[in-house]
C-alpha cells in the first residue's frame, strides 16, 4: 500500500483502521525504486512504444509480488518478460 499510494496515505489508512504498530513500521520503511527503466528494455530489443510501458509494468508487478527483490533478480525478470514480449 505504501509503495502504490505513498507512505503518508498508507500511515493514515493504517491508523484509521486501528493498526498503529503497522503504521510505525511503514513510517520507518524506505520505499524502494524499481532498478530498471524503459530504456533498458529497448536496449534488450523491445521496440519503443506501448510494448515497453506494458512490459515495464509487468516487471514491476512481479517485482512487487516477489517482495522487491534485488537488481540481479529484476534483470532476470526483465529478460523473461522481454523474451515473452518479443516476436519470434
Amino acid at each position: 500500500m505504501a509503495y502504490r499510494l505513498g507512505r503518508d496515505v498508507a500511515i493514515d489508512r493504517l491508523l484509521l483502521a486501528g493498526h498503529p504498530d503497522a503504521a510505525r513500521e511503514v513510517a520507518g520503511w524506505e520505499i524502494p525504486r524499481l532498478p530498471l527503466s524503459g530504456g533498458a528494455l529497448v536496449q534488450r530489443g523491445l521496440r519503443e512504444g506501448p510494448i515497453v510501458a506494458a512490459t515495464l509494468q509487468a516487471i514491476e508487478a512481479q517485482w512487487i509480488a516477489e517482495g522487491f527483490p534485488d537488481a540481479e533478480r529484476v534483470e532476470q525478470i526483465a529478460d523473461e518478460k522481454v523474451s515473452s514480449a518479443s516476436p519470434g
